[in-house]
């Protein structure tokens, strides 16, 4: 674990997804995206789908942080939302898996309770969770999960600026 986490110290992780009618939703062409964010110096890669991933890790030399993509009741994205799907995972070779932190339920369980469980089946699972608040990043850093990180996409309005460096800096703190 310690080793994946000091090559992507530092460096940027770099989302290659794609999605729906998108010309380049295919594993190859997710792939060439991957290729061009390692010869633009990524750290690390960040993908979704089994195929997709498995072609990355086949011909990209970086971290793979990967992820599975489902629904919650309301629509709202769901990642990695099952330990069926965090066990698909960990078999792709994946570094380090996305699950969704935020408190909502799957399979009966808040992000936290969930990612605990992942952490006791899975115990040499490198996680990531994707937060949507200052509260669920500080439950995150809390439960020592491996990388307690805000998804910038979901939220950063209604947190402060002290809070915003508060949850960044104690997730660092955490990983040092």
């Amino acid at each position: 674990m310690i080793e994946v986490l000091e090559k992507i110290k530092g460096g940027m992780i770099i989302s290659c997804q794609s999605e729906g009618n998108d010309p380049f939703n295919s594993p190859s062409g997710v792939t060439l995206f991957a290729r061009a964010a390692h010869m633009a110096g990524a750290a690390a890669i960040r993908s979704q789908g089994l195929a997709k991933i498995r072609m990355i890790i086949k011909n990209v030399p970086l971290p793979m942080i990967g992820l599975l993509k489902g629904k919650f009741n309301d629509g709202t994205v769901k990642i990695t939302g099952s330990f069926k799907q965090v066990e698909q995972l960990l078999n792709t070779g994946c570094d380090i898996i996305a699950i969704d932190g935020t408190f909502r339920l799957r399979e009966g369980l808040t992000g936290p309770d969930f990612i605990s469980e992942v952490r006791r089946r899975f115990p040499n699972c490198v996680i990531m969770a994707d937060i949507a608040t200052y509260e669920e990043g500080d439950c995150m850093r809390k439960r020592r999960c491996t990388l307690p990180l805000h998804n910038f996409k979901w939220l950063y309005t209604g947190l402060s600026t002290s809070q915003k460096m508060n949850l960044i800096l104690n997730s660092l703190n955490h990983l040092c």
